[in-house]
């Protein structure tokens, strides 16, 4: 289909014009194509209104649908992108693959042109410093979140829930309390060894960059009542370096938002949140908006490990908790789980562990090394926070002002809240 955009200001033979290619290599039965093709059309426009900007003539979207194997990914290029999901989960969450391609979209802009000076010139041999990845990573799904709500391709309902969620997975990380955002990037290359993804090692530089991309937005917005916000940076960014062939500094970023917003600290949001390992204030950074957190707290099941499919399609034991009646039983990272409490552990789309009870004996039967065993033992408990973000219903001006411009784009010239 054809992507159109007009500069600002411009007149229509000033408008630009570029041809976006899909290509799937999927069975017809595990897609539609006209709610792939209209929902891409939609992302595509958004991100192109988002950034004032169409920097290519041609991309390509190449999208697989494998039936059997494979992970979700995608990989960004300058022109294009390749993204691999498993067909069960396209045919089971089709929202999936929009906030997937929202993401690999933006990098079109954020990555592929906007980069930061950390990442050049590509070092193949002894890999770059990447202490940035929170911004080139987490922001491009800051982004995603953003531009599925501004397409009308989810509710407000649903972005608050995405929101609440990314705060519910950096919480479940005890590793936030010493390992920075910035740290978490520099260490992206251990991330193909296992122990690195446990909540006790790391946090993710995409959930944690997310959550301070959305903290940030809402920070320039309060201290500017709505003039500006994330998307001004992004465009600054782009238009003075990206389209110039420079690349930025984090010294550049905070000169940037100095200037749209002079009330805001960017220094010590930077010191506290991105280089610091302080307790992100969610609740203070929303409260920006009208926006209200609540928690509340329930006893959960917890097994006393963790298990994903593995390519097989069958569930495979990725952790195991240190002191868990699991570990003393003798289950270990990379046992097959075959049947459970006498039930077969189906396959495929199915796979998943069953709703156990905290306190209940259950039965294993896995597969180590072309030996099948049994294992017996205790489901832990542990308390649950989970989190919800609901709209102050005595919300001021300046806060509707602010949530207004947040979710829809707009600042306070064009928001149309007095």
């Amino acid at each position: 289909y054809k992507q159109e955009f007009m500069p600002p200001g411009a007149s229509g033979t000033k408008t630009k014009r570029a041809t976006v290619r899909v290509i799937i290599d999927a069975k017809l039965d595990d897609y539609s194509p006209g709610r792939i093709l209209k929902s891409l059309q939609k992302i595509t426009t958004e991100e192109t209104k988002l950034m004032q900007d169409l920097p290519f003539s041609r991309y390509t979207f190449i999208l697989h649908f494998p039936r059997s194997g494979g992970s979700s990914g995608g990989m960004e290029h300058r022109d294009g992108t390749a993204i691999s999901i498993p067909a069960y989960e396209v045919r089971g969450n089709e929202g999936y693959l929009d906030s997937v391609a929202a993401h690999e979209f933006f990098h079109a802009w954020n990555v592929k042109r906007i980069r930061p000076q950390s990442l050049e010139p590509v070092d193949y041999v002894n890999g770059n410093d990447t202490r940035d990845l929170w911004f080139c990573e987490g922001v491009t799904n800051t982004y995603a979140g953003l531009v599925l709500l501004r397409a009308g391709l989810i509710d407000r309902a649903t972005f608050y829930e995405r929101v609440a969620g990314a705060i519910q997975v950096l919480q479940s990380h005890s590793a936030r309390r010493f390992q920075s955002a910035e740290m978490s990037g520099r260490e992206a290359w251990l991330e193909k060894y296992a122990d690195y993804n446990v909540s006790e090692r790391s946090i993710s530089y995409y959930n944690k960059g997310e959550l301070l991309g959305y903290l940030m937005d809402l920070s320039i917005r309060h201290a500017c009542r709505n003039q500006a916000g994330l998307d001004d940076v992004m465009r600054r960014l782009n238009q003075d370096f990206a389209r110039r062939g420079r690349f930025y500094t984090m010294g550049d970023l905070n000169a940037i938002v100095s200037q749209l917003a002079p009330a805001f600290d960017i220094n010590r949001f930077l010191a506290e949140n991105v280089r610091g390992t302080q307790e992100l204030d969610d609740a203070t950074y929303l409260g920006y908006a009208g926006l209200n957190v609540v928690t509340r707290q329930t006893e959960r099941p917890a097994p006393g490990f963790s298990a994903s499919r593995n390519a097989g399609g069958f569930l495979e034991v990725d952790s195991v908790d240190t002191g868990s009646q699991a570990e003393d039983a003798g289950l270990q990272m990379g046992d097959v789980l075959k049947m459970a409490d006498g039930d077969p552990l189906p396959g495929g789309a199915k796979s998943a562990l069953p709703p156990w009870r905290p306190g209940q004996t259950i039965e294993l039967q896995i597969a180590r090394d072309g030996e099948t065993r049994i294992l017996k033992f205790r489901i832990g408990a542990s308390d649950e926070i989970s989190i919800q973000i609901e709209e102050d219903a005595h919300a001021t001006v300046n806060q509707m002002r602010v949530r207004e411009g947040w979710l829809k784009g707009v600042t306070h010239s064009t928001s149309g809240i007095q």
